[in-house]
């Protein structure tokens, strides 16, 4: 999945996935803020089990 991020100083964030309302979320990256303050792009591949579908990004 990519998708545009701004994060400030020191700032987190974590992507994960799931594939149904009551499935487990599985952890597929982090993103840490580094000293520049500006929008960047980010690629994450996403790892899903054989036989699950993936579902769109929200």
């Amino acid at each position: 999945v990519r998708f545009w991020y701004y994060l400030s100083w020191h700032s987190h964030l974590s992507v994960f996935t799931r594939t149904s309302l009551s499935g487990d979320l599985q952890k597929q990256g982090d993103l840490i803020g580094i000293s520049t303050s500006q929008w960047k792009q980010a690629k994450i591949n996403l790892y899903v089990k054989p036989g699950e579908s993936t579902l769109p990004f929200q």
